[in-house]
């Protein structure tokens, strides 16, 4: 059953010529007014729904920082740069060990600065530490040169990286020092084991003297 309203009209009197209502018989089904209004509802949903798109597309395509810290070092301090199979394990001088676990597989790992007739220990330029949930990285800086030395350590794979950013007036070489150890976690042991470099290789060999 469909229900109705009217619309007033104003008509001209017969007598004193002045205008009066009336209800013409213009007549509206309310279905019809119901059906508009659902029409321009789904309309405002979708324009609604279509500005939701575009906010999330321009926030996803901006670029997001990385969460850090950064603060001066503490040379002392314990610098840990781990994952589930490898592990870095540092101060904050710049010194480390290497593991792949359970083997060690180097110690004492140092760096030295070479520039202008120089060597400087970078134990004694270390300045800044910067630490994320990926990473850490410890920042030298010398009279005319700055390097930017970042650990990193892969979540799920056995190894580790080490790069190094320099920003240098003058020409500059690191010296990288570290003393083989290749062992399994105490009181494991595997025997005797070896280091050896390769001349048409830039890689460092270590291997136990059965293998």
């Amino acid at each position: 059953m469909n229900s109705y309203f009217a619309s007033s009209a104003w008509q001209q009197g017969e007598s004193d010529g002045a205008r009066s209502p009336r209800h013409a018989g213009l007549r509206i089904p309310l279905d019809h007014l119901t059906d508009h209004l659902v029409a321009d509802r789904h309309k405002t949903r979708t324009f609604v729904f279509i500005a939701w798109i575009i906010l999330l597309s321009r926030l996803a395509s901006a670029q997001v920082p990385e969460l850090g810290l950064s603060r001066t070092v503490h040379t002392f301090e314990f610098l840990p740069v781990v994952g589930t199979r490898a592990g870095l394990f540092a101060t904050e001088s710049g010194r480390l060990e290497a593991w792949v676990y359970p083997l060690k597989l180097f110690r004492d790992f140092h760096l030295t600065f070479h520039v202008s007739n120089r060597a400087l220990p970078a134990d004694s330029l270390a300045r800044t530490l910067s630490v994320a949930p990926s990473s850490a990285t410890l920042v030298y800086s010398g009279d005319s040169f700055r390097v930017r030395e970042t650990l990193f350590v892969p979540v799920h794979d056995a190894g580790a990286v080490i790069l190094f950013d320099v920003e240098t007036a003058q020409p500059l070489d690191i010296e990288v020092g570290f003393v083989g150890y290749f062992a399994l976690e105490w009181p494991a042991a595997i025997g005797g084991t070896y280091q050896e470099s390769k001349e048409d290789s830039p890689a460092l060999v270590f291997a136990e003297e059965t293998k």
